[in-house]
């Protein structure tokens, strides 16, 4: 499975910019429609020769998250290695990504985690190949409140200040880290 890390690692800061705000836009509409808790993989489909579309789509992975965390990472992996590091070949990842990408032509972008919510529609996280964090809840309505990026993003022509995002170090954030280097 290739990933997107060298492309990004070669991006200038506007390029950065404007890409994290781009997946920041995609998991926020793939999370209006989202229904069940979990770790989602991202993943980025570049476009068909002759066209300059790309898509970014991702699959889902179930996960214990009622484990101590050590036990949650060691049962995640253990699912990704059975799949042969590809978390495409998770037995619950959803058929929509091989109506996209039955070629598996798509790089590995980041994982996140999905979470139910008690005063929000939902709450996700996530991790780029890059390192930035991202995180943000949805209101009952579908408005997206509390959006954080560790680095600057672009979301409709204006440019946000990178957040520090606290929980970046702790438990949900402790497991897909972990699932991202293994991926990487």
């Amino acid at each position: 499975m290739r990933t997107l890390t060298t492309t990004l690692a070669g991006f200038d800061q506007e390029q950065a910019s404007r890409f994290r705000g781009l997946v920041l836009r995609q998991l926020l509409r793939a999370s209006r429609a989202a229904t069940d808790a979990g770790l989602l993989h991202l993943f980025l489909l570049p476009p068909e020769p002759g066209s300059t579309r790309f898509a970014i789509y991702e699959t889902a992975q179930a996960v214990r998250l009622d484990l101590p965390i050590p036990q949650a990472i060691q049962a995640a992996v253990d699912v990704l290695h059975d799949a042969e590091g590809d978390p495409r070949g998770v037995e619950d990842a959803g058929p929509r990504w091989q109506e996209i990408d039955p070629g598996r032509r798509a790089l590995y972008l980041g994982t996140g985690a999905r979470f139910a919510g008690r005063a929000v529609a939902g709450t996700t996280i996530a991790r780029l190949v890059d390192r930035t964090a991202l995180s943000f809840s949805l209101a009952e309505d579908g408005r997206a409140r509390a959006t954080q990026c560790s680095e600057p993003y672009c979301l409709d022509d204006k440019t946000h200040p990178a957040d520090e995002i606290p929980a970046a170090a702790e438990p949900p954030f402790l497991l897909i880290d972990t699932i991202v280097q293994y991926l990487q």
